[in-house]
């Protein structure tokens, strides 16, 4: 299954699973990892997009640890956080961005 849009096409299992993504630059294209796609979104460099490629959300403001890729699970995504001495944190976000809960520290 894959979905075009604008600079992006996503290539997803039927289960939405495993979605590399084939952005367009300007020498050609490139792969890319992202995010599953999942509850109607996708991360992609600290933002969320839905299937058309429209950035529905900007996490940038949150230091996430870059081995994690962010998904929203029935309306609520769990961010894990690094703060600058390294030690992990985590919190959750409602889809319009507001945080459910003060980040607490560890992660597993």
């Amino acid at each position: 299954m894959s979905y075009y849009f604008t600079e992006y096409c996503i290539m997803a299992e039927e289960d939405f699973s495993i979605t590399p993504l084939i952005r367009k630059k300007d020498d050609g294209y490139q792969k890319e990892k992202c995010g599953i796609y999942s509850d109607g979104l996708f991360y992609l460099e600290k933002k969320f997009y839905n299937s058309q490629g429209e950035e529905i959300l900007d996490v940038s403001n949150y230091n996430l640890d870059s081995s994690q890729y962010p998904f929203f699970k029935e309306g609520k995504c769990l961010l894990v956080l690094k703060n600058p001495n390294g030690v992990a944190f985590h919190t959750e976000i409602d889809k319009k961005g507001s945080r459910l809960y003060e980040p607490v520290e560890g992660y597993h």
